[in-house]
């Protein structure tokens, strides 16, 4: 698989919950045993390169793309190029995405608690000092470290050059 063309802005939603077993609705309610997927999931801050997966890439277009074996082919696995009509995107403005921000969830499913880290930019930069954000207050953090937790569930990532 591979995309035709990647966002300015590219956000990525984690599953964090997994049905354990059938849902049984009561009166309006959903009963089941759902879980909270509790994993780390490891996230770069900066330097996400997503271009390997694009296929409007001169990479992907050369067949250097190794994880879908596509490399250029058409989808029918008989190695023909594919046809681009004129909307297709040909541009090789780098696919390189840096984090921004973070929301969390802490709970079950159902109920729970969010909360959400980010840092301000703008099309030049973007900021190094994180702020998170809570019912109880918001405050400043320096660094990266503990942006990206256990609790992390939306990711949203800002293109390096915007398209």
């Amino acid at each position: 698989m591979a995309l035709w063309r990647l966002p300015n802005i590219l956000i990525v939603h984690l599953k964090r919950f997994e049905l354990r077993q059938p849902q049984q609705y009561v009166i309006g309610m959903r009963r089941g045993n759902d879980d909270k997927l509790d994993t780390y999931v490891e996230c770069p801050l900066e330097g996400l390169d997503m271009g390997r997966y694009c296929a409007s890439s001169s990479a992907y277009r050369r067949g250097e793309n190794e994880d879908t074996g596509a490399g250029g082919d058409n989808g029918s696995g008989n190695g023909q190029k594919q046809q681009h009509g004129p909307d297709f995107d040909i541009t090789d403005i780098p696919a390189v995405y840096d984090l921004f921000a973070v929301t969390n969830h802490y709970g079950r499913m159902g109920f729970g608690h969010y909360t959400a880290v980010a840092r301000r930019w703008n099309e030049h930069e973007m900021e190094e000092d994180w702020t998170q954000f809570d019912d109880t207050g918001v405050s400043r953090t320096t660094g990266g470290g503990g942006v990206v937790s256990p609790a992390a569930y939306i990711l949203f990532y800002r293109r390096r050059v915007f398209s």
